[in-house]
C-alpha cells in the first residue's frame, strides 16, 4: 500500500480531466524525454480515479516507458476504453524538446525543466489567425519522475516543484495548491 505523504491545502477539489506524464532517459543519449498520455475526461480528482493513477505511477520504476504505457492502457481499458474508438484519440506522445519541456545536460549531470506557463502556437485554418494555446489544460496533471535525474516543474504560479527520482506528483490546474505527492 502506498501512502500519500504530503497534500498541500485542505479544500476538496473535484475536477474531472487528467493527463499522465512519465519522465525517463532516452537510451544511449544524455537527454530526458516525457511520454505523455491522452487527456482522460471524467473523475480524475483524488476520490475518483486520481488515487489509482497516483498509486499506479508510484509503482513504476526507473526508465520503464513500456511499463508506463501498459499501465495507461490498462487504466484506459478499465475506465474509459478510448482504445476501442476508431477516431484514433488514444495514443502516446514523446516530447524531447518543446516549449514546455527542456532536458538540460552539463558536466555535472542531466536534469529537466517543465514550464507550466508554456504554450504553443497554431494557425487556425478557417481564418488563418495564429493562436497561442496553453500546454497544460487538464484539471489534474500527473507527473512521475522515472529517471535517475532531478526534474524541476514550474507551476502556473511560478512555484517550483522538485521531483527526485521515483517521485510522483499531481498538480490541479498546474498549480501547487491542493496538489499531492508520493515520495519515491
Amino acid at each position: 500500500m502506498i501512502i500519500i505523504i504530503k497534500q498541500v491545502g485542505r479544500k476538496e477539489v473535484t475536477m474531472t480531466r487528467g493527463t499522465l506524464y512519465y519522465i525517463c532517459s532516452i537510451p544511449k543519449q544524455r537527454m530526458l524525454q516525457v511520454i505523455r498520455s491522452v487527456e482522460f475526461n471524467g473523475d480524475m480528482y483524488p476520490e475518483g480515479h486520481g488515487n489509482d493513477v497516483m498509486n499506479g505511477l508510484a509503482e513504476l520504476g526507473i526508465d520503464m516507458p513500456d511499463e508506463f504505457k501498459k499501465f495507461v492502457k490498462k487504466f484506459d481499458k478499465e475506465n474509459f476504453n478510448y482504445q476501442a474508438e476508431e477516431c484514433g484519440y488514444f495514443k502516446f506522445y514523446k516530447d524531447k524538446k518543446t516549449s514546455y519541456f527542456k532536458s538540460v545536460g552539463d558536466e555535472e549531470g542531466i536534469s529537466a525543466i517543465i514550464d507550466g506557463t508554456a504554450s504553443f502556437k497554431f494557425r487556425r485554418k478557417t481564418d488563418n489567425i495564429l493562436i497561442d494555446f496553453p500546454w497544460f489544460l487538464s484539471d489534474w496533471e500527473f507527473f512521475k519522475n522515472g529517471s535517475n535525474h532531478p526534474v524541476y516543474i514550474f507551476t502556473k504560479d511560478l512555484e517550483m516543484v522538485k521531483l527526485y527520482p521515483m517521485d510522483t506528483v499531481a498538480l490541479p490546474f498546474m498549480r501547487m495548491r491542493y496538489s499531492w505527492f508520493i515520495k519515491g
